[in-house]
Protein backbone atom coordinates (compact mmCIF):
# COMPACT_ATOMS: atom_id res chain seq x y z
CA UNK A 1 0.00 0.00 0.00
CA UNK A 2 2.60 2.19 0.78
CA UNK A 3 4.92 1.79 -2.27
CA UNK A 4 0.88 2.38 -4.10
CA UNK A 5 0.91 5.66 -2.31
CA UNK A 6 4.28 6.67 -3.10
CA UNK A 7 4.22 5.94 -6.26
CA UNK A 8 1.13 7.88 -6.87
CA UNK A 9 2.21 11.10 -4.69
CA UNK A 10 5.11 11.22 -7.58
CA UNK A 11 2.67 10.59 -9.93
CA UNK A 12 0.80 13.47 -8.71
CA UNK A 13 3.52 15.85 -8.78
CA UNK A 14 4.28 15.32 -12.26
CA UNK A 15 1.28 15.67 -13.68
CA UNK A 16 1.11 18.52 -11.89
CA UNK A 17 3.98 20.12 -13.68
CA UNK A 18 2.88 18.78 -16.96
CA UNK A 19 -0.16 20.44 -16.74
CA UNK A 20 1.22 23.79 -15.52
CA UNK A 21 4.00 23.15 -18.57
CA UNK A 22 0.94 22.49 -21.00
CA UNK A 23 -1.12 25.41 -19.62
CA UNK A 24 1.97 28.02 -20.79
CA UNK A 25 2.21 26.25 -24.08
CA UNK A 26 -1.28 26.27 -24.58
CA UNK A 27 -1.49 30.00 -23.63
CA UNK A 28 1.29 30.64 -26.69
CA UNK A 29 -0.50 29.03 -29.00
CA UNK A 30 -2.94 31.29 -28.48
CA UNK A 31 -1.49 34.18 -28.68
CA UNK A 32 0.80 33.01 -31.80
CA UNK A 33 -2.63 32.05 -33.68
CA UNK A 34 -3.20 36.06 -34.08
CA UNK A 35 0.56 37.28 -35.03
CA UNK A 36 2.11 36.88 -38.06
CA UNK A 37 3.92 33.66 -39.45
CA UNK A 38 7.62 33.05 -39.71
CA UNK A 39 9.18 33.73 -43.09
CA UNK A 40 9.07 29.97 -43.75
CA UNK A 41 5.03 29.08 -43.31
CA UNK A 42 3.98 28.51 -46.52
CA UNK A 43 0.04 29.59 -47.37
CA UNK A 44 -2.70 26.92 -46.31
CA UNK A 45 -3.70 24.68 -43.74
CA UNK A 46 -0.80 24.58 -40.67
CA UNK A 47 -1.57 21.42 -37.95
CA UNK A 48 -0.89 22.25 -34.42
CA UNK A 49 -2.42 18.93 -33.28
CA UNK A 50 -4.92 16.48 -34.50
CA UNK A 51 -7.81 18.78 -33.41
CA UNK A 52 -5.94 22.04 -34.10
CA UNK A 53 -5.59 23.77 -37.29
CA UNK A 54 -4.65 27.52 -38.39
CA UNK A 55 -4.61 28.95 -41.58
CA UNK A 56 -2.04 31.29 -43.52
CA UNK A 57 -3.16 33.30 -46.03
CA UNK A 58 -0.93 34.64 -48.74
CA UNK A 59 -0.42 37.56 -47.27
CA UNK A 60 1.54 35.48 -44.64
CA UNK A 61 -0.75 36.61 -41.49
CA UNK A 62 -2.87 33.54 -40.63
CA UNK A 63 -6.62 33.92 -40.24
CA UNK A 64 -8.48 35.46 -37.13
CA UNK A 65 -11.62 35.05 -35.72
CA UNK A 66 -14.45 34.83 -38.46
CA UNK A 67 -15.52 32.81 -41.75
CA UNK A 68 -12.66 31.66 -43.84
CA UNK A 69 -13.51 30.75 -47.67
CA UNK A 70 -10.83 28.38 -48.80
CA UNK A 71 -11.43 26.81 -52.60
CA UNK A 72 -15.21 26.99 -52.31
CA UNK A 73 -15.41 25.40 -48.89
CA UNK A 74 -16.64 27.54 -45.45
CA UNK A 75 -14.87 27.38 -42.43
CA UNK A 76 -15.10 29.63 -39.19
CA UNK A 77 -11.95 30.73 -37.19
CA UNK A 78 -12.35 30.70 -33.98
CA UNK A 79 -10.79 32.94 -30.55
CA UNK A 80 -7.45 31.04 -30.56
CA UNK A 81 -7.33 30.96 -34.12
CA UNK A 82 -7.82 27.96 -35.29
CA UNK A 83 -10.86 26.15 -37.22
CA UNK A 84 -14.18 25.35 -35.29
CA UNK A 85 -15.59 21.78 -35.70
CA UNK A 86 -18.67 20.22 -34.28
CA UNK A 87 -21.72 22.52 -33.64
CA UNK A 88 -21.05 25.83 -32.94
CA UNK A 89 -23.38 29.15 -32.24
CA UNK A 90 -22.24 32.27 -33.88
CA UNK A 91 -24.92 34.73 -33.90
CA UNK A 92 -28.42 33.43 -33.13
CA UNK A 93 -27.34 30.48 -35.55
CA UNK A 94 -25.95 27.24 -34.96
CA UNK A 95 -23.24 26.23 -37.32
CA UNK A 96 -22.22 21.95 -37.61
CA UNK A 97 -18.63 21.67 -39.30
CA UNK A 98 -16.96 18.41 -39.83
CA UNK A 99 -13.70 17.05 -38.51
CA UNK A 100 -11.63 18.60 -41.62
CA UNK A 101 -13.27 22.24 -39.74
CA UNK A 102 -16.05 22.08 -43.24
CA UNK A 103 -19.58 23.92 -42.72
CA UNK A 104 -22.10 21.41 -43.50
CA UNK A 105 -25.62 22.74 -45.06
CA UNK A 106 -28.24 22.01 -42.45
CA UNK A 107 -31.09 19.74 -44.68
CA UNK A 108 -34.81 18.20 -43.96
CA UNK A 109 -35.68 14.60 -43.56
CA UNK A 110 -37.86 15.14 -47.25
CA UNK A 111 -34.47 15.62 -48.78
CA UNK A 112 -32.40 13.52 -46.69
CA UNK A 113 -35.00 10.15 -47.89
CA UNK A 114 -34.97 11.74 -51.54
CA UNK A 115 -31.50 11.56 -51.82
CA UNK A 116 -31.74 8.07 -50.59
CA UNK A 117 -33.98 6.79 -53.30
CA UNK A 118 -31.68 8.28 -55.83
CA UNK A 119 -29.69 5.04 -56.34
CA UNK A 120 -32.39 2.79 -56.24
CA UNK A 121 -33.35 0.45 -58.74
CA UNK A 122 -29.73 1.14 -60.71
CA UNK A 123 -27.02 0.15 -57.70
CA UNK A 124 -26.53 -3.16 -57.63
CA UNK A 125 -25.32 -4.74 -54.01
CA UNK A 126 -21.18 -5.16 -53.78
CA UNK A 127 -19.36 -6.22 -50.61
CA UNK A 128 -17.36 -3.61 -49.62
CA UNK A 129 -19.01 -1.18 -52.24
CA UNK A 130 -18.78 2.84 -50.99
CA UNK A 131 -15.70 1.99 -48.93
CA UNK A 132 -12.21 2.93 -49.41
CA UNK A 133 -9.41 0.45 -50.25
CA UNK A 134 -7.75 -0.10 -46.87
CA UNK A 135 -11.35 -1.08 -45.76
CA UNK A 136 -11.12 1.37 -43.16
CA UNK A 137 -13.89 4.00 -43.93
CA UNK A 138 -15.34 6.25 -47.25
CA UNK A 139 -14.13 5.60 -50.20
CA UNK A 140 -13.99 8.39 -53.23
CA UNK A 141 -17.81 7.50 -54.26
CA UNK A 142 -18.66 7.97 -50.90
CA UNK A 143 -17.28 11.36 -50.71
CA UNK A 144 -18.21 12.36 -53.91
CA UNK A 145 -21.48 14.62 -55.11
CA UNK A 146 -24.20 12.61 -57.02
CA UNK A 147 -24.63 9.31 -58.32
CA UNK A 148 -21.56 7.37 -59.94
CA UNK A 149 -21.60 6.78 -63.49
CA UNK A 150 -20.49 3.15 -62.60
CA UNK A 151 -22.64 1.89 -60.56
CA UNK A 152 -25.43 2.32 -63.54
CA UNK A 153 -22.97 0.93 -65.83
CA UNK A 154 -22.02 -2.37 -63.97
CA UNK A 155 -25.68 -2.79 -63.25
CA UNK A 156 -26.63 -2.81 -67.12
CA UNK A 157 -23.87 -5.28 -67.63
CA UNK A 158 -25.64 -7.76 -65.36
CA UNK A 159 -28.99 -9.61 -65.23
CA UNK A 160 -31.06 -11.62 -62.80
CA UNK A 161 -28.41 -13.87 -62.40
CA UNK A 162 -26.38 -11.73 -61.02
CA UNK A 163 -24.23 -13.05 -57.72
CA UNK A 164 -23.06 -10.35 -54.85
CA UNK A 165 -20.47 -13.64 -54.21
CA UNK A 166 -19.09 -13.20 -57.36
CA UNK A 167 -18.21 -9.44 -57.06
CA UNK A 168 -16.62 -9.42 -53.73
CA UNK A 169 -14.54 -6.23 -52.78
CA UNK A 170 -14.89 -4.38 -56.68
CA UNK A 171 -15.61 -1.77 -54.54
CA UNK A 172 -16.24 1.20 -57.15
CA UNK A 173 -18.91 -0.69 -58.81
CA UNK A 174 -21.63 -0.15 -56.28
CA UNK A 175 -22.82 -0.50 -52.63
CA UNK A 176 -23.07 -2.34 -49.52
CA UNK A 177 -25.36 -1.39 -46.48
CA UNK A 178 -22.85 0.97 -44.73
CA UNK A 179 -21.63 2.37 -48.29
CA UNK A 180 -25.50 3.31 -48.75
CA UNK A 181 -26.43 4.91 -45.86
CA UNK A 182 -22.99 6.85 -45.18
CA UNK A 183 -22.92 8.30 -49.32
CA UNK A 184 -26.71 9.27 -48.36
CA UNK A 185 -25.77 11.32 -45.18
CA UNK A 186 -22.56 12.81 -47.12
CA UNK A 187 -24.62 14.14 -49.85
CA UNK A 188 -27.32 15.42 -48.33
CA UNK A 189 -24.99 17.62 -46.15
CA UNK A 190 -21.94 18.61 -48.26
CA UNK A 191 -21.78 21.03 -50.90
CA UNK A 192 -18.48 19.99 -52.50
CA UNK A 193 -16.28 16.56 -52.43
CA UNK A 194 -13.35 15.11 -50.56
CA UNK A 195 -15.16 16.16 -46.77
CA UNK A 196 -15.19 13.62 -44.06
CA UNK A 197 -16.79 10.61 -44.76
CA UNK A 198 -19.52 8.95 -42.99
CA UNK A 199 -18.67 5.23 -44.15
CA UNK A 200 -18.24 2.93 -40.84
CA UNK A 201 -19.21 -0.70 -39.46
CA UNK A 202 -22.97 -1.19 -38.89
CA UNK A 203 -22.68 -1.44 -35.39
CA UNK A 204 -21.38 1.86 -35.24
CA UNK A 205 -23.34 3.75 -37.51
CA UNK A 206 -26.27 4.45 -35.27
CA UNK A 207 -23.33 6.52 -33.33
CA UNK A 208 -24.55 9.73 -35.33
CA UNK A 209 -25.58 10.76 -32.47
CA UNK A 210 -22.08 11.38 -30.49
CA UNK A 211 -21.83 13.63 -33.01
CA UNK A 212 -25.03 15.37 -31.22
CA UNK A 213 -27.25 15.15 -34.71
CA UNK A 214 -30.00 13.00 -32.75
CA UNK A 215 -30.76 11.00 -29.93
CA UNK A 216 -29.44 6.89 -29.97
CA UNK A 217 -32.01 4.30 -28.63
CA UNK A 218 -30.78 0.54 -27.72
CA UNK A 219 -32.66 -2.29 -29.95
CA UNK A 220 -35.75 -3.86 -28.34
CA UNK A 221 -36.41 -0.33 -26.24
CA UNK A 222 -38.56 0.70 -28.67
CA UNK A 223 -41.47 -0.23 -31.06
CA UNK A 224 -42.26 3.48 -32.95
CA UNK A 225 -40.03 4.33 -36.15
CA UNK A 226 -40.13 7.50 -37.85
CA UNK A 227 -39.03 9.01 -41.42
CA UNK A 228 -35.43 9.68 -41.33
CA UNK A 229 -34.10 6.95 -38.63
CA UNK A 230 -31.08 5.48 -38.94
CA UNK A 231 -31.60 1.47 -37.88
CA UNK A 232 -27.79 -0.55 -37.57
CA UNK A 233 -27.02 -4.02 -36.05
CA UNK A 234 -24.32 -6.07 -36.11
CA UNK A 235 -24.66 -6.93 -39.62
CA UNK A 236 -26.41 -4.47 -40.87
CA UNK A 237 -27.51 -0.57 -41.02
CA UNK A 238 -30.83 0.98 -43.04
CA UNK A 239 -33.04 4.10 -43.32
CA UNK A 240 -36.65 4.38 -42.39
CA UNK A 241 -38.51 5.72 -45.37
CA UNK A 242 -41.90 5.39 -42.88
CA UNK A 243 -43.99 3.19 -40.37
CA UNK A 244 -47.64 2.29 -41.99
CA UNK A 245 -50.68 1.73 -39.42
CA UNK A 246 -49.95 -1.77 -39.05
CA UNK A 247 -47.27 -1.32 -37.54
CA UNK A 248 -45.00 -2.79 -40.43
CA UNK A 249 -42.20 -0.40 -41.72
CA UNK A 250 -40.91 0.68 -45.38
CA UNK A 251 -37.26 1.26 -45.64
CA UNK A 252 -34.46 2.17 -47.62
CA UNK A 253 -30.85 -0.31 -47.79
CA UNK A 254 -28.58 -2.05 -50.33
CA UNK A 255 -29.12 -5.68 -49.28
CA UNK A 256 -28.52 -8.35 -52.25
CA UNK A 257 -29.08 -7.76 -54.86
CA UNK A 258 -28.99 -3.95 -54.73
CA UNK A 259 -30.35 -0.64 -53.33
CA UNK A 260 -33.97 -0.51 -52.89
CA UNK A 261 -37.14 0.34 -51.39
CA UNK A 262 -38.46 -2.80 -48.90
CA UNK A 263 -41.53 -3.77 -46.59
CA UNK A 264 -41.17 -5.25 -43.53
CA UNK A 265 -43.59 -7.69 -42.39
CA UNK A 266 -45.83 -6.69 -38.88
CA UNK A 267 -44.65 -6.93 -35.41
CA UNK A 268 -46.38 -10.40 -34.93
CA UNK A 269 -44.78 -11.59 -38.54
CA UNK A 270 -47.68 -11.34 -40.80
CA UNK A 271 -45.58 -11.07 -44.63
CA UNK A 272 -49.09 -9.70 -45.96
CA UNK A 273 -48.38 -5.94 -44.67
CA UNK A 274 -48.81 -2.82 -45.58
CA UNK A 275 -45.28 -1.87 -45.82
CA UNK A 276 -44.45 -5.00 -48.08
CA UNK A 277 -47.26 -3.76 -50.60
CA UNK A 278 -46.36 -0.27 -50.51
CA UNK A 279 -42.93 -1.58 -51.60
CA UNK A 280 -43.84 -3.89 -54.46
CA UNK A 281 -46.19 -1.33 -56.01
CA UNK A 282 -43.64 1.50 -55.90
CA UNK A 283 -40.60 -0.74 -56.90
CA UNK A 284 -43.24 -1.83 -60.08
CA UNK A 285 -44.28 1.05 -61.21
CA UNK A 286 -41.45 3.45 -60.46
CA UNK A 287 -38.12 0.78 -61.17
CA UNK A 288 -39.55 -1.36 -63.81
CA UNK A 289 -36.63 -2.70 -64.81
CA UNK A 290 -35.46 -3.39 -61.54
CA UNK A 291 -38.67 -5.34 -60.32
CA UNK A 292 -38.97 -7.46 -63.54
CA UNK A 293 -35.43 -8.56 -62.44
CA UNK A 294 -35.35 -9.23 -58.74
CA UNK A 295 -39.05 -8.52 -57.60
CA UNK A 296 -39.26 -7.52 -53.52
CA UNK A 297 -38.33 -9.38 -50.67
CA UNK A 298 -40.17 -8.64 -47.38
CA UNK A 299 -37.71 -8.39 -44.49
CA UNK A 300 -38.86 -10.30 -41.08
CA UNK A 301 -39.35 -9.78 -37.51
CA UNK A 302 -35.56 -8.98 -37.10
CA UNK A 303 -35.67 -5.77 -38.56
CA UNK A 304 -37.95 -4.36 -35.89
CA UNK A 305 -36.88 -5.92 -33.45
CA UNK A 306 -33.02 -6.64 -33.81
CA UNK A 307 -31.42 -2.81 -34.76
CA UNK A 308 -30.43 0.13 -32.63
CA UNK A 309 -31.82 3.63 -33.72
CA UNK A 310 -30.67 7.03 -34.24
CA UNK A 311 -33.46 9.59 -34.30
CA UNK A 312 -32.16 12.91 -35.90
CA UNK A 313 -32.74 16.41 -33.85
CA UNK A 314 -34.75 18.63 -35.56
CA UNK A 315 -34.91 21.62 -33.42
CA UNK A 316 -32.12 23.97 -31.62
CA UNK A 317 -28.17 23.12 -32.47
CA UNK A 318 -29.47 20.12 -35.19
CA UNK A 319 -28.43 18.86 -38.97
CA UNK A 320 -32.31 18.54 -40.06
CA UNK A 321 -35.53 20.05 -39.81
CA UNK A 322 -38.71 18.65 -40.37
CA UNK A 323 -40.93 21.78 -42.23
CA UNK A 324 -42.93 18.97 -44.18
CA UNK A 325 -43.94 16.94 -41.16
CA UNK A 326 -42.33 13.89 -42.49
CA UNK A 327 -41.73 12.42 -39.10
CA UNK A 328 -45.56 12.35 -38.07
CA UNK A 329 -46.87 10.78 -41.47
CA UNK A 330 -47.32 7.25 -42.16
CA UNK A 331 -45.02 5.63 -45.05
CA UNK A 332 -47.83 6.21 -48.29
CA UNK A 333 -47.77 9.53 -47.20
CA UNK A 334 -44.25 9.72 -48.09
CA UNK A 335 -43.68 7.45 -50.48
CA UNK A 336 -46.83 9.56 -52.50
CA UNK A 337 -44.96 12.73 -51.97
CA UNK A 338 -41.43 11.82 -52.87
CA UNK A 339 -42.56 9.50 -55.77
CA UNK A 340 -46.14 10.14 -56.83
CA UNK A 341 -49.10 8.19 -56.72
CA UNK A 342 -49.38 4.16 -57.49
Amino acid sequence: MKKCLKGFAVAFLVSTFICAFSALSFGAEVNAADKSTKNDEKPGWHKVSSKKYYYVKKSGKRAKKGWLTVKGKKYYINKSGYRSTGFKKIGKKYYYFDNKGVQLKKSTLKKFLKTGLKPVGQTLYVWGGGWNKEDTGAGKEAVTLGISSKWKKFYDKNDADYDYNQTRYQIHDGLDCSGYVGWTVYNTFNTSNGNEGYVMEEEETAAYAKKGWGKYAKAGSFTDFKAGDIMSSSDHVYIVLGQCKDSSVVLLHSSPPGVVICGTCTPDGDENSEAATLAKKYMKKYYPDWYSRYGTITKGTYYLNSFSRMRWKTKGACMMTDPDDYANKYADQILKDLLGPI
